[in-house]
C-alpha cells in the first residue's frame, strides 16, 4: 500500500508484516496530497507547485510539470489507455496524461 505524507512531502509503502519505507520528494515542501499506481508500474503523486510525481518502484523519482499557470493539482488516478488524470483545483480542469508504449 503507498501513500503520501503531505507534512514531510514524503511518498511512503506499507510493506507486508508492518515494514515501511519512506521516499522524499524532490522538492522538500512539495504539499503531496493524492497519489496512484499508472499503467506503467510506477507511482504518481500529486505537488502542489503544479507539478506531477512519478516514483518508480525502484525509488527513482522524476516531476512533470502541468502547462497551466496556477494549477493546483489535487485528485490523480491511473486510466485506461496508458492515462494518468488529475484535477486541477486551481483552474477548475481536469489534466490527462497520456503515457508513451516503450521502445521495443
Amino acid at each position: 500500500m503507498w501513500f503520501t505524507d503531505f507534512g514531510t512531502s514524503q511518498i511512503g509503502e506499507l510493506l507486508p508484516g508492518g515494514g515501511l519505507r519512506l521516499f522524499p520528494s524532490m522538492a522538500p515542501y512539495a504539499g503531496l496530497s493524492d497519489i496512484t499506481s499508472g499503467p506503467d508500474h510506477a507511482v504518481w503523486s500529486t505537488e502542489q507547485a503544479g507539478l506531477i510525481g512519478r516514483m518508480t518502484l525502484g525509488g527513482s523519482i522524476s516531476e512533470l510539470a502541468l502547462p497551466i499557470p496556477g494549477s493546483n493539482p489535487n485528485g490523480i488516478a491511473g486510466g485506461p489507455g496508458g492515462t494518468i488524470w488529475v484535477t486541477e483545483t486551481g483552474t477548475g480542469k481536469i489534466a490527462r496524461i497520456t503515457l508513451r508504449e516503450p521502445r521495443q
